[in-house]
């Protein structure tokens, strides 16, 4: 009785480490690290979701509590998030969480799609459109780039562990120019 009773009086140990939740696994991936042992990552869509099926409506309970209790949010910022993140912003005011759009630091390419073709009676004319392509981690120069956004909002996030986070993210930066080259 008295081990038992010791084992309930035990707090549980606050996490002290940085919280930050990730859309997708590419971002999530280079938090983890950049990041090391001083952030918590976690990511928000699980693996069996399809991210470009996502809407705000797809969030639980569980998930607006998790990204109001992070100090950094972090998602791709295109076509497929854009909207429901903007909407999320909306309904989750917390002044502790930071977001960060990877795309707005990164080039993205186009796609000229064929959308739909108008006809005329004298001749056929396609209509285009542009879409940017959201898939910015497959590059490596933009994995770079995103990293380093990454390494910076951790730092504003938590500027006393500014060293590790440059030094994680230098050491990564330099796998990614191998990989690069």
């Amino acid at each position: 009785l008295i081990g038992i009773s010791l084992c309930g009086c035990r707090k549980e140990q606050e996490d002290t480490r940085l919280k930050v939740v990730c859309t997708v696994f590419p971002q999530y991936d280079f938090v983890r690290e950049i990041g090391g042992e001083l952030v918590n990552a976690e990511m928000l869509l699980p693996f069996s979701v399809e991210s470009h099926d996502f809407s705000f409506d797809s969030l639980t309970v569980a998930d607006l509590k998790k990204i109001a209790s992070a100090d950094l949010f972090i998602y791709i910022g295109g076509p497929s998030d854009k909207d429901w993140v903007e909407e999320l912003k909306k309904s989750v005011k917390s002044d502790r969480t930071e977001y960060l759009a990877l795309i707005d630091a990164t080039d993205v390419l186009n796609e000229s799609l064929s959308e739909s073709m108008e006809h005329d009676h004298e001749d056929h004319d396609h209509l285009e459109t542009e879409t940017i392509d959201e898939h910015i981690w497959t590059s490596p120069k933009n994995a770079m780039t995103m990293c380093e956004e990454i390494s910076n909002a951790l730092c504003n996030v938590n500027p006393e562990n500014k060293a590790v986070y440059k030094s994680n993210f230098d050491a990564y930066n330099a796998q990614l120019m191998l990989l690069d080259s």
